[in-house]
């Protein structure tokens, strides 16, 4: 089943029409008909099921079927990413949206490669892709998006209750790290740059009460390390 998304979630019977991108990406992207049924969702964690019953000038439209069934997360993900440069950067954010991350903060490190000021990076243009990826995977919920900030301050920023950091030099491994937890869990993983963390940024994380952990023996690219460490997450939740 297709997704597009609307700010607004009629009651199930009602009637919704949809203009701009989303109806652009149902009637020329998708080239919808009239009778399919299609998942709507709000952006915050709602959807529900419509049927199509056909375009009327600019606008879909569509009545509501019924609510649409949410998957429950017993643990609330999050993400600290040094942004590496080009196609690296979509696929790592491709990766964080389907694997169920809730928000993604765009960090600065030693060795971070990636132009904030340029135009790949511009929240607005960020916000799109992660729409659109969460739209492809039938995810109601598109993650938050912030920063850039430092990586110093987000380390010694409080509010998660565990905090894990990939470590090109060893750590646990992740079914050590979890072992024990329960559900409701908050975790903020944080990947680094192409290259790694450099050794004092290792060492501050390590004394602010980040854990080490390790995706296995090899250097990763950025995407790569992104999808092992929340799918391997997602492998150990309860």
């Amino acid at each position: 089943m297709n997704q597009v998304f609307s700010d607004q979630l009629p009651a199930v019977g009602q009637t919704l029409r949809l203009g701009g991108d989303e109806r652009h990406y149902l009637g020329r992207v998708l080239r919808a008909r009239t009778g399919e049924l299609v998942r709507v969702a709000d952006g915050v964690g709602h959807a529900r099921v419509a049927i199509l019953r056909g375009f009327e000038g600019d606008d879909a439209v569509l009545e509501i079927q019924s609510d649409a069934v949410e998957p429950v997360e017993p643990w609330s993900f999050h993400l600290g990413l040094c942004a590496p440069k080009g196609d690296a950067f979509e696929l790592a954010l491709e990766a964080a949206v389907q694997l169920g991350v809730e928000s993604i903060t765009l960090l600065r490190s030693k060795r971070t490669l990636a132009n904030f000021d340029g135009g790949a990076l511009q929240p607005e243009r960020v916000q799109r892709r992660l729409q659109e990826a969460a739209r492809q995977c039938e995810r109601s919920k598109v993650p938050f998006l912030l920063g850039p900030v430092d990586l110093a301050e987000y380390l010694a920023a409080p509010g998660a209750d565990l905090r894990l950091i990939a470590s090109e030099r060893g750590g646990d491994a992740l079914s050590a790290a979890m072992s024990g937890q329960s559900a409701g869990l908050q975790v903020r993983g944080l990947i680094g740059p192409e290259g790694g963390f450099e050794a004092a940024e290792l060492e501050s994380a390590l004394a602010q009460g980040w854990r080490p952990v390790t995706l296995g023996p090899r250097a990763l690219k950025v995407p790569v390390a992104v999808a092992a460490l929340y799918a391997g997450l997602r492998a150990v939740q309860p």
